[in-house]
């Protein structure tokens, strides 16, 4: 599975697990070191300055597939030719994205039991995110004791979409620790490649299936 994106100094890509065969977003940042002077001028190097990494699974499509939806809007007051807004995701509108998400769930010939969608957490890192306008949308179950919360909040200017996992370890009361929290920045044009990539989008039709 083949789909890559570049933005400046950050690429995105596809990964597959060759263990258990989960795909991940992943998002590098590349950077410059200064490496040698020779005959007065500085060589540089490029290396990794990060890498997170984001399973693909039904939140990340469900939260993806929401961010293509949102609608180019018009401010003159702002107007900036170069960049296209867009409408920013509410409250309200993360509720429907989440109702919506749980009534086809509901209709699936098979129980979904790892995902639990809208029911915020007894946690209080996602909490904290929650005070700070991020939109809580769902809770991936790894096992009885670990699990992944995702968070996350579209971009005013080209409709991006930064999105946080946090994963907790221990049993789901008050022992559950913060063992990690992943985040990546992820323009539409990669977004529609995924999405594209798992039959979610028809780039010849140019319509969401």
């Amino acid at each position: 599975m083949k789909v890559k994106h570049k933005v400046g100094n950050t690429v995105y890509s596809l990964m597959t697990d060759k263990d258990d065969g989960t795909v991940y977003i992943v998002q590098k940042v590349y950077g410059h070191v200064a490496k040698w002077r020779f005959l007065g001028f500085t060589r540089y190097k490029r290396i990794i300055e990060s890498i997170d990494y984001i399973p693909v699974n039904v939140s990340t499509l469900a939260i993806m597939f929401n961010i293509l939806r949102l609608n180019p809007i018009t401010d003159d007051e702002f107007d900036i030719d170069e960049f296209t807004k867009y409408e920013l995701v509410t409250p309200e509108m993360n509720k429907e994205f989440i109702d919506e998400l749980n009534v086809e769930l509901e209709n699936l010939d098979e129980d979904v039991l790892s995902i639990r969608v809208g029911d915020v957490p007894d946690n209080g890192v996602v909490k904290g995110f929650i005070e700070d306008g991020w939109h809580y949308f769902s809770t991936e179950a790894y096992s009885v004791m670990r699990r992944g919360h995702y968070v996350y909040r579209s971009g005013l200017y080209e409709g991006y979409l930064h999105l946080y996992l946090i994963d907790e370890i221990g049993f789901n009361d008050k022992d559950a620790i913060v063992s990690n929290v992943s985040s990546v920045i992820l323009p539409r044009d990669f977004i529609i490649s995924v999405l594209d990539a798992f039959g979610y989008f028809d780039l010849n039709e140019g319509d969401v299936k």
